[in-house]
């Protein structure tokens, strides 16, 4: 089957391209044809590099809209900044993958009515659509296994999320001034210098080793390899339960998850409980002071790639 996937915002790093990447390699492993698409001012001949060893061509807007009446189609992220894109692509029976609360904004919530397929990643958010009267299915996070061996695990805790409001690096720097030299938290991920300027403490950056290259799609789970607890203090308003990437390469790589306790919702279907460490995030030093004991191996299975990817084309 040739499926195209239609990547819409103007962001390189996180969830978003993550999720694109996996579900490509998911869908080429099922046996497709897959190719990714950006839209822009018009179309061009070439391809260009998207990283993670996919390239991508930029089509105009009109030329998007015919391809994805000829075969089946995937908005594999939107925001309300490409609503007029959205809408258009909807119209002519594109998919719409929906990662969390916050892209419900503008316009996108009533565009997406008309949408035959809605598809979110984490089972919270079909009752948040749901309430906005979108109906959706749930579907797992596509995860393509790393088929290499890790790095040596020489560190003791890292974080690799983005650096940004939503993601609590400021709990993590304050842990990091309660530990001892050998057991603090080394920063990894691109940075939104606004919240570090508004949020951080001065000396922040002495725990930040830099943002890491999104060539490789395993990138962060070798970087996570390395480390015996992978640090996420993320919440998200009306969310959670379920996975995101960072979490899903630190279970690949091997390393134990200690998370935000506001992550938990409390339902039946939060899937990591048991998997992970919680903590409130005053308490996340306390946490990390000694090597781990659960890890979260069993949650992959529920992620198998080319599952999920024959999932998403099925209904």
């Amino acid at each position: 089957m040739n499926v195209a996937l239609f990547y819409l915002p103007d962001v390189k790093y996180g969830g978003w391209p993550t999720y694109t990447a996996h579900l490509y390699y998911g869908l080429v492993k099922a046996g497709h044809n897959v190719r990714l698409f950006r839209i822009g001012n018009r179309t061009e001949k070439n391809e260009r590099d998207w990283g993670r060893g996919i390239k991508y061509r930029n089509l105009s807007l009109l030329d998007a809209c015919i391809l994805a009446s000829e075969m089946t189609s995937i908005i594999t992220a939107t925001t309300q900044k490409f609503d007029k894109e959205t809408e258009a692509l909807i119209s002519v029976g594109a998919k719409v993958i929906i990662h969390d609360p916050t892209e419900l904004k503008g316009n996108i919530p009533e565009l997406l009515k008309n949408s035959t397929d809605v598809i979110t990643i984490r089972p919270i958010n079909v009752e948040n659509l749901a309430k906005l009267g979108i109906q959706a299915r749930y579907l797992p996070h596509p995860y393509m296994r790393n088929p290499n061996y890790f790095s040596r695990r020489i560190k003791w805790a890292g974080a690799f999320s983005r650096i940004d409001w939503d993601k609590g690096t400021h709990f993590i720097i304050d842990a990091n001034e309660k530990l001892s030299s050998d057991k603090k938290i080394t920063i990894h991920g691109a940075c939104n210098r606004m919240y570090a300027h508004h949020k951080l403490p001065e000396g922040w950056e002495q725990y930040y080793a830099g943002q890491f290259s999104a060539d490789n799609l395993w990138g962060g789970a070798v970087l996570a390899s390395r480390y015996q607890w992978a640090v996420d203090m993320s919440t998200i308003s009306g969310d959670g339960g379920g996975t995101q990437y960072t979490f899903l390469e630190a279970i690949d790589a091997g390393t134990a998850l200690v998370l935000n306790e506001g992550w938990v919702t409390g339902r039946p279907d939060d899937e990591l409980l048991g998997h992970a460490t919680f903590v409130k995030p005053e308490d996340l030093a306390e946490a990390i002071k000694e090597p781990p004991t659960v890890w979260g191996f069993e949650v992959l299975k529920n992620h198998d790639a080319v599952t999920i990817a024959t999932q998403t084309l099925g209904a």
